[in-house]
């Protein structure tokens, strides 16, 4: 199953709750940084998400963070090593060159454990990657994602924020996407095949061609 996380310091209860029921015995995790070059904050990114699913009672062991210069074998020996696979936020465009890069999406849709995707990581996951702008963004476009579920969404939504929803609103009618669910920080939307299941306790959203509504 995929987690999509809307990103934030927190996770709700009912993602804890998740977490603890599909994590469990799982003990070593695979990181895939948005930012290979940027070792410093990849390192200390990926040690705070080791300790965070710790503390929820997931008994983890050991943890891998994905390099450039792993060879396609090391790649392959990481993945089948790793219970669930990480992946990380940032620089969607980055991520999304260095998934290319090393041949990745090869390797995850061949995966059958679990995968996390925490903002960034999320939107890659998605058949369309919708970008709105922020400090890495500079301007709201719609790239190809990597299709692994069969939703696309935004991340970091918040309903007040006027310019964050009109972009979202001229994407889907220029680019014709047909569902966007904008998932608020500290939640996530769970894709278990076809069964999608929004974990929060804050309001999600729909956008599609011709305007948007409240779905949870």
């Amino acid at each position: 199953m995929v987690y999509l996380l809307g990103g934030g310091q927190d996770i709700c209860e009912e993602l804890k709750e998740s977490i603890l029921e599909n994590f469990k015995g799982l003990n070593s995790i695979l990181f895939i940084p948005s930012d290979p070059e940027d070792k410093l904050k990849t390192e200390k990114y990926s040690r705070e998400n080791f300790n965070i699913f710790k503390e929820l009672g997931i008994e983890l062991k050991s943890m891998e963070i994905l390099e450039r210069s792993d060879s396609q074998e090391t790649i392959k020996e990481k993945f089948s090593r790793a219970s669930f696979i990480y992946i990380m936020g940032g620089d969607t465009v980055k991520l999304l060159s260095f998934i290319k890069e090393k041949q990745l999406k090869e390797h995850l849709e061949g995966y059958y454990g679990n995968i996390v995707g925490m903002s960034a990581g999320a939107l890659a996951l998605c058949p369309s990657c919708v970008l709105t702008t922020d400090k890495d963004i500079e301007n709201a476009r719609v790239i190809e994602g990597l299709g692994l579920v069969p939703i696309n969404v935004e991340v970091h939504y918040d309903k007040e924020n006027e310019k964050q929803r009109g972009e979202l609103l001229n994407l889907v009618k220029e680019h014709e996407v047909e569902n966007i669910y904008a998932i608020p920080e500290e939640c996530s939307i769970l894709v278990d095949s076809d069964d999608i299941r929004f974990l929060g306790n804050k309001e999600l959203y729909r956008f599609y061609p011709g305007g948007f509504e409240k779905v949870f």
